[in-house]
């Protein structure tokens, strides 16, 4: 009860999160399953991933987040997964979310109706990514932060050979070239 109460009286939520096993954790899972907020409705929230290690998972929990947001009729801004590859740039993009936060979480604008809320979550990043597309948002990362110029450069080859075969509607055979860029990047 006074959790829902906090809540209910917060003009917004934030919602950060750990990556376990792919996923958000179970005490955010926890939460999501039972807080009732009844004037959800328009409310705004932000959701954040954090993966440590190999990075993978970041995706589906941002989609987690935002699901529970959906859910709720909550208004989700910014999506934001992270990864120890991307850590300093999202810091700096959190930091412009949590100002535009403070700007729109005094004007508190309700979903009209399911297609409007539909409508509006469509439009968000991430939450279509699938593991393939995590693959290459992973891989970019360690490609912008590699000081390895030889792998890096074996990595942007295969990556771009990957992204190629995606662009011509051929996403089982990009597969196997950017997990290549990934691993050699990674490992």
């Amino acid at each position: 009860e006074e959790l829902n109460t906090l809540c209910e009286k917060a003009d917004a939520l934030i919602i950060g999160v750990p990556v376990y096993y792919g996923d958000l954790n179970g005490l955010t899972k926890d939460f999501m399953d039972t807080v009732r907020i009844s004037n959800a409705n328009g409310k705004y929230g932000l959701g954040i991933s954090i993966a440590g290690g190999t990075g993978k998972g970041l995706c589906l929990a941002i989609q987690s987040i935002y699901s529970f947001f959906y859910h709720r009729q909550m208004r989700g801004i910014d999506p934001t997964p992270v990864s120890r590859f991307n850590f300093e740039k999202m810091r700096e993009a959190l930091y412009h979310s949590g100002q535009k936060l403070t700007r729109v979480c005094g004007e508190k604008k309700s979903f009209e109706n399911l297609w409007d809320r539909i409508e509006y979550y469509e439009e968000l990043p991430f939450l279509k990514h699938t593991f393939l597309d995590e693959t290459f948002f992973l891989a970019e990362q360690l490609i912008e932060i590699s000081e390895n110029k030889a792998a890096s450069a074996k990595a942007t080859k295969e990556y771009e050979i990957a992204k190629s075969l995606l662009e011509e509607g051929k996403r089982v055979k990009s597969i196997r070239h950017v997990v290549a860029a990934y691993d050699i990047l990674y490992f």
